[in-house]
This record gives C-alpha cells, sequence and structure tokens, in this order.
C-alpha cells in the first residue's frame, strides 16, 4: 500500500469524526457559557487595552501584558494561515469562507475554555518559570484511565510545532524569497536558521520583543492594503458575496444537503487559522501575567476576534480578483491577488510574509520545547533548540505535499485529546468561571460592568 494513500486515508477518517466533534466542542462550550464568550468581547478589549498600561510583579510570569499580547499574536498570527486559506478555497470552492468564519466564531468558546484552564492549571518548573498548556490540565483533572492523554497531546503538539513552524514556515519563506527575489533556497534556510537561533536563546523574554518588533506594523499593514484593495474595486464586493454564500449553501446533489467537503474544509481551515481546539497559544499565556485565568481568557478572545477580521479580508480579495479560478499554487494565487488588487504590488505580500514568517518561527518554537519540556525535562531544553534549528535548515528540502501531509496527520491527534478533556472537564469549568469573572471584576474596580452570570 501506497504510504500517502494511507495517511491520507486515516487524516480523512480522523477528521471527518474530528470536525463534527468540534462543531460540537464549540456549541456545548457556547451554550454552556451562556454566550459569554461573544457578550464578553467589548468588555475583554477594555480589560486587555487597561492592563498593556499596567506593570505586574516578575513573579506572576515571565513577560508582562503587553509582551504577552505580542507573542500570543506571534503564534496566532503565520503566513501558512493565508497560504492554507487560498489552498482551502481552490479545493472547495469560495463557500468555504463562510463555513471557516461561522467555526471561527463560536471557536471562540474553545479558545476562552483552554487559556481559563490553562491559566488556573500553570505550574512552576525545576527553573522556576510559569508553564502550563492542555497538557497539565490533561494530567491534573482527568480520570485516572486517560491521564495519558497530557502525555499524547504533547507528543503530538511538539510534532505539530516541527510540521507547522519550522517546517512549513520555512519552506514557504525560502520558496517565496526564491521566486521573487532568486535567493537561493539553501541560504534563505541558513539565514532564517541564525536569526530564530539567536532569538530563542534569550527565551520568551526576547521571543515576546522580536514579536513587539514586527507584529503591530505587519498585521496593520496587511488589514489596510486588504481594505485599500477592496475600496477600488468596491463595485465587485456586492457579487464576491453572494458567489460565497450562495457557494456555501450549495446542494451536494439533488436531494442532498449542504456539500460536506465545503463544511469538513471550512471547519478544517478555522482550526487550523486560530487553533480552536489545538490549545497552541495559550501555552504562551501560561507563561506570562497576569496569572489570573479570567484575564488570559479575556486576551485569548481580543487575539482571536481580531484574527477573525484579518483572514476574512485576505479571503474576499482572493474572491474578488478570481485568482484561484487560474493558479493551482497558494502562493501564487495570493500574490496574484495582491496584483489585481493594485498591479505591481505583488511584493507586498512577501515583504509581509517574511515577519509573520519569523515571529511564527520564534513563538512555535517556544510552543513545541514546552512540549518537550513536559516529556522529558527542563534540563534538556538545549537538545529541543539543536533540533528545531536543524529542521529548519532541513525544510527546504522536504517536498511541500509531504509536509502538508504531516501536518494534517499530527494536527488532528493533537486535537483529539485536548477537546475530550474540554468537555470532561467542562463542569467544573461552567462552575468556576463565574465566580472568577467576580472576583476578577472586583479586584479591579469595574463596578459598572453589567451582570453576565
Amino acid at each position: 500500500m501506497d504510504f500517502n494513500y494511507f495517511v491520507n486515508g486515516l487524516t480523512g477518517f480522523i477528521w471527518g469524526l474530528l470536525s463534527e466533534w468540534i462543531v460540537f466542542t464549540c456549541i456545548y462550550l457556547t451554550l454552556g457559557l451562556d454566550f459569554l464568550s461573544f457578550r464578553i468581547l467589548p468588555y475583554a478589549f477594555k480589560i486587555v487595552w487597561g492592563s498593556l498600561r499596567q506593570t505586574f510583579s516578575p513573579d506572576e510570569g515571565q513577560v508582562g501584558p503587553l509582551l504577552n499580547l505580542m507573542a500570543t499574536s506571534g503564534a496566532m498570527f503565520s503566513i501558512g494561515n493565508f497560504t492554507f486559506l487560498a489552498g482551502a478555497i481552490l479545493l472547495a470552492g469560495p463557500g468555504v469562507i463562510l463555513w471557516s468564519c461561522l467555526s471561527n466564531f463560536v471557536g471562540l468558546a474553545i479558545h476562552f475554555t483552554e487559556a481559563f484552564l490553562c491559566a488556573h492549571y500553570r505550574i512552576k518548573n525545576s527553573r522556576q518559570e510559569w508553564v502550563g498548556g492542555p497538557m497539565y490540565y490533561l494530567l491534573k483533572k482527568m480520570p485516572v484511565g486517560l491521564k495519558w492523554l497530557g502525555g499524547f497531546f504533547a507528543v503530538f503538539m511538539m510534532l505539530t510545532m516541527f510540521a507547522i513552524g519550522s517546517l512549513a514556515q520555512t519552506h514557504s519563506t525560502s520558496h517565496a524569497l526564491n521566486l521573487v527575489a532568486h535567493v537561493p533556497l539553501a541560504f534563505s534556510a541558513v539565514v532564517i536558521a541564525i536569526i530564530t537561533s539567536i532569538v530563542i536563546a534569550g527565551g520568551l523574554l526576547r521571543i515576546s520583543r522580536f514579536c513587539l518588533l514586527l507584529i503591530p506594523w505587519s498585521i496593520l499593514l496587511f488589514i489596510l492594503i486588504c481594505l485599500v484593495y477592496i475600496g477600488l474595486h468596491f463595485d465587485q464586493l456586492p457579487a464576491a458575496f453572494s458567489l460565497i454564500y450562495e457557494d456555501a449553501l450549495k446542494p451536494q446533489s439533488a436531494v442532498g444537503g449542504v456539500s460536506s467537503l465545503l463544511m469538513a474544509e471550512g471547519i478544517r481551515l478555522g482550526v487550523f487559522v486560530n487553533g480552536a481546539g489545538l490549545g497552541r497559544s495559550v501555552i504562551i499565556q501560561s507563561s506570562a501575567s497576569p496569572g489570573n485565568p479570567f484575564y488570559q481568557a479575556c486576551l485569548s478572545l481580543v487575539v482571536s476576534f481580531i484574527e477573525l477580521l484579518a483572514v476574512p479580508l485576505m479571503a474576499v480579495v482572493i474572491v474578488m480578483s478570481g485568482s484561484y479560478l487560474v493558479s493551482s499554487d497558494p502562493v501564487s494565487i495570493i500574490g496574484n491577488s495582491f496584483d489585481w488588487g493594485l498591479q505591481g504590488s505583488s511584493w507586498l505580500f512577501f515583504v509581509l510574509a517574511i515577519p509573520f514568517a519569523l515571529t511564527t518561527i520564534v513563538t512555535y518554537s517556544f510552543i513545541g520545547e514546552r512540549c518537550f519540556e513536559f516529556i522529558f525535562h527542563a534540563k534538556y531544553r538545549s537538545v529541543y533548540r539543536f533540533l528545531w534549528i536543524g529542521s529548519i535548515v532541513l525544510s527546504v528540502f522536504i517536498p511541500a505535499s509531504s509536509i502538508a501531509q504531516l501536518i494534517a496527520l499530527v494536527v488532528t491527534l493533537a486535537c483529539l485529546p485536548n477537546l475530550l478533556g474540554l468537555i470532561i472537564l467542562s463542569p467544573f469549568f461552567f462552575k468556576t468561571v463565574h465566580a472568577s469573572r467576580q472576583d476578577f471584576f472586583r479586584l479591579n474596580s469595574e463596578p459598572s460592568l453589567p451582570e453576565l452570570s
């Protein structure tokens, strides 16, 4: 049996079950929270914005609120989000955008829950650093016969970070630079490896400062460019929305319902883009201050919501340009979409691709490192970093199809234990979150906030 067929078949089978499980978990948590993940959004922005001007004791975390926000954003915004978006539109059609947005929106409840639990169950490691993540609450709170899921999650989350972070990001960036500026692939990989090694050697503090240097202007510029392109072709916007809506609800057959491919691919896109159910960015938040679980849950909502606005903008530009109809390469689709928006501006995408890729590589390195430490020990951290840098250099020699297959498999297997844990821990979470919210507002002197219970 061909190995590629085996991997594709296994991934397709698991994902067929997982996509429905994710939808159920999103709806279940949303209802269990009494739609708090939606209703709290305005106050989440207020809470997070107010915290950026405050200082916290180093005992509460390795970085403060501002650097926490930057590092979390670096883990959420990656150039792979946009190339995966283009690939999903190419595979399933424009309708995938609607299902992805719905998946992202209801996925806010998962983000809220993950961040709360990770902060609640964080601990200090042998180096007196705060650490946390789904593997910790799975180990501590799951029934005795299921505690092994913590280790299972850590293994496949670490492999996911290698696949998406070092392999996919470096591979895409190196090939993009080769395409645009004819930079040798090996040279690009070595430069990325050197930059990465310098940044990750400083731990979370240096990683966060690196993200602060690159992330804010990259996100703002990307959103601005998309808005300008849409504004220049505003007359085509209604037709694009109509196409997305009609394609999303098209019948699979004369008697069938909505295409299962559209829904499954849309949900998968949502998981890949914002990590709902994957529990990646919350591993960073577990090491940051303040350690209040409700604050970290609000921060997670803020970052997820910003991303929820950015990715659909790029999707609308792709659909309006029609570039997915004339190209089969996701990077070329986005480049052609930029050219359509403003002739000769495709280079802007590659300019933005570099900071997005670099911040993703360094933040994913930290996430994978925390999983590695959970499996082994913090004293072996240098071994992990050596493997990470080596994978960056080797990534340009690995076929893109093999990287894509690896991503599909490990992301799926990393989601499984986390989703199970969220369901099992939900009764405790529903009872705890209300008390935590009330304590947080009382300690932060917010008497004007309405009752949300």
